[in-house]
């Protein structure tokens, strides 16, 4: 499943056009083939879904893991660290940093420091379905950059041995960044997004183009769908 979602993100990115077109349309994929994945991965994976977003001043990553049950017993143990039952704020971050030592983020080759800019934690009872997903943002922030061509490359190195990938670019918000390419490993754990800078309007106010309104208001629509798919899968387990 998550292989023909792989596939289909490549063709779609393609099929897109122009750069934006297609970094819309292949993102729009990635969402979809998560809600998919939510419901249709096996259930002793981990699966493991990155959005990037570059921007003049930061790199953003979205990070959504999402354990199956034969493999949440691994995730908890780490994720319920006291055993009490619950998760509370303090074990999610606790988490949430051992993630992020788990991945490698750079701009042209030099290292990035990361940190935690926010986690999501999912119910212990949509987890013990195979359908919570646990969310976590992450941030670098980068040095001043000249004008023109860049690389970030990033990999995610969080528990190889149980999980499946899902990686893609963001459209970036600010006119000043275009996404020029972007090349995957065969399983996604690793990829590398090239984009330009211009100069003339690295300070200009960041400002949503015409057509990304679309795109963002279908960006909620297919993660409010996730959500129902999430809830019908949870339903359905508990039967």
């Amino acid at each position: 499943m998550v292989e023909a979602m792989n596939r289909a993100v490549s063709w779609l990115a393609v099929w897109g056009g122009s750069p934006r077109r297609q970094l819309r349309v292949s993102a729009g994929a990635l969402l979809w083939a998560f809600a998919l994945s939510v419901w249709a991965h096996r259930t002793d994976e981990l699966l493991q879904a990155s959005l990037i977003t570059i921007e003049p001043e930061a790199v953003q990553l979205e990070l959504n893991l999402t354990p199956g049950v034969e493999s949440l017993p691994s995730v908890l143990a780490v994720l319920d660290s006291d055993h009490d039952g619950r998760i509370s704020s303090a074990e999610g971050e606790t988490y949430a940093d051992r993630v992020r030592s788990d991945l490698r983020l750079q701009l042209d080759g030099r290292a990035l420091s990361l940190r935690g800019a926010g986690c999501q934690l999912p119910t212990l009872e949509d987890l013990r379905a195979g359908v919570g997903t646990l969310r976590l943002i992450v941030r670098a922030e980068l040095p001043s950059l000249a004008s023109g061509p860049h690389e970030v490359q990033y990999e995610n190195r969080h528990r190889p041995e149980q999980s499946v990938y899902l990686v893609n670019a963001v459209v970036p918000r600010s006119p000043a960044v275009q996404v020029t390419g972007q090349a995957r490993s065969a399983n996604q754990s690793e990829t590398r997004i090239g984009f330009t800078l211009t100069a003339a309007q690295t300070n200009a106010p960041v400002t949503t183009p015409r057509g990304e309104h679309y795109w963002i208001t279908w960006s909620g629509l297919v993660l409010f769908l996730a959500g129902v798919v999430g809830a019908l899968g949870a339903a359905w387990y508990r039967r």
